[in-house]
C-alpha cells in the first residue's frame, strides 16, 4: 500500500503480535460510543483495536491510551482532505483521505488474515455462542474475501427516546424487518432502501424527483433510495483485496455469507453529529446527510411522530435478523 496517507504510530497495544483477529476504524469524538463499541467487539472476538483518531476533543485520545488492547494512529491530514495518490488502487485520482486511511489501517495494521472496518455506530452481529474466529473458519464465509453487511438502522419508539443521552446497544431498539439486501456470487444488490428512506418518505422529505422514481421502478424499490444499506465489513487482508468505498471492495470476490450490521444512527447523539458535520463539512456527502436528518427529526418532534412502522420489530435478537433475511447465520 502506498505512503500517502502517512499515519505515525501513537501508541501500541500490549502484546498486539499475538492478535488473532483485529478491529481498524477511523474515529472523531466517539466517547459517547466507545465504552459499548469496545465492549461488544471484544465478546466476540476482536482482540486488537487499531484506531485512527482524527484530531478528537471529547476525552477519545485519553479513553483509548487507557485501554491495554488498543493501538492508536494520528495523521497530519484530516478525513475529508483531497489527494491524488501516486500509487495503489486509487493511484492518480482525486479522491478523500479516508478512503486512503481505511486501506492503509488494514493493510499495515491488520494483515496476515481476517480483520473488521467498521465505524462507532456499527455494531456486527453474530450468532449467540459463535465468535469471529470460528466464524471465518466456515466454508460459506472463507469462499471469498470479504463479507457484505446489511446495514440496519437501529431506532427508538419515539423521538423522546432517541434523545436518551444514555447509550445501550440492546435496549429499546427496532429495525424494519425485511430483507435489505441480496448476496450473490456477482453481485451484491439492494432490495429495500431501509428505515431512514421510509422516514423521509412517510413525512414527505423524499426528493420526488425523475431519477428517483425511475430508479425506484427499475429496481422495485418500495421507497426512493436515500444511503447505501450494504457494507463489508468484514475483510480477508490478503494483498490483494481493498475497499472502494465504505460500502464495496473492488472486484467481486465476496463471500456468499451475510450478516447484519446494527446501525445507530438514530441515537442520542445524532444532533451533536449533525452540527459537528455541519461545521466541519468533512463527512464524505459534506453535511447534507446530516443536515436532512435533522430535518426529518424537527418534523418527527412537531408531529409527536413515533419511529415505528408496519414492518418494525424489536432487534432484541440475533434470531431477529436471520427470519427477516439479512443474515445468513
Amino acid at each position: 500500500m502506498n505512503r500517502d496517507a502517512s499515519l505515525r504510530l501513537v501508541k501500541t497495544a500490549n502484546g498486539h503480535g499475538r492478535a488473532r483477529f483485529p478491529l481498524s476504524a477511523i474515529c472523531r469524538n466517539e466517547m459517547y460510543f466507545l465504552p459499548e463499541f469496545l465492549s461488544h467487539y471484544r465478546n466476540i472476538g476482536i482482540d486488537h483495536f487499531v484506531f485512527l483518531d482524527d484530531r478528537s476533543t471529547d476525552g477519545t485520545p485519553d479513553y483509548l491510551a487507557s485501554q491495554p488492547d488498543v493501538s492508536i494512529l494520528a495523521s497530519d491530514f484530516t478525513y475529508g482532505t483531497t489527494v491524488v495518490p501516486s500509487s495503489g488502487p486509487f493511484a492518480g485520482k482525486s479522491i478523500r483521505m479516508q478512503n486512503l486511511w481505511r486501506n492503509q489501517l488494514l493493510d499495515e495494521y491488520c494483515s496476515g488474515g481476517w480483520a473488521i472496518h467498521c465505524d462507532l455506530d456499527e455494531f456486527l452481529s453474530v450468532p449467540e455462542g459463535r465468535d469471529l474466529p470460528g466464524l471465518v473458519a466456515d466454508p460459506e464465509i472463507s469462499n471469498g474475501n470479504a463479507v457484505y453487511c446489511a446495514m440496519l438502522d437501529m431506532y427508538p419508539e419515539t423521538i423522546r427516546a432517541q434523545d436518551d443521552l444514555a447509550f445501550s446497544p440492546s435496549d429499546g431498539w427496532f429495525f424494519d424487518a425485511t430483507q435489505h439486501i441480496s448476496v450473490r456470487p456477482n453481485s451484491v444488490r439492494i432490495v429495500y432502501p431501509g428505515a431512514r428512506a421510509r422516514l423521509f418518505h412517510e413525512h414527505g422529505l423524499s426528493k420526488n424527483t425523475l431519477g428517483n422514481a425511475l430508479k425506484s421502478y427499475a429496481f422495485g424499490y418500495a421507497y426512493p433510495k436515500l444511503n447505501n444499506v450494504r457494507k463489508p465489513v468484514l475483510i480477508r487482508v490478503d494483498g490483494k483485496t481493498h475497499l472502494r468505498s465504505s460500502h464495496a471492495i473492488f472486484g467481486k470476490s465476496h463471500s456468499t455469507a451475510m450478516l447484519a450490521l446494527k446501525h445507530f444512527k438514530f441515537c442520542g447523539d445524532l444532533r451533536r453529529r449533525v452540527k459537528q458535520f455541519q461545521q466541519e463539512k468533512a463527512h464524505v456527502h459534506g453535511s447534507r446527510e446530516y443536515a436532512s436528518m435533522d430535518r426529518l427529526l424537527d418534523v418527527m418532534e412537531a408531529k409527536g411522530a413515533s419511529f415505528l412502522g408496519a414492518i418494525s420489530q424489536p432487534a432484541d435478537t440475533h434470531r431477529r435478523f436471520v427470519d427477516s433475511g439479512n443474515s445468513t447465520y
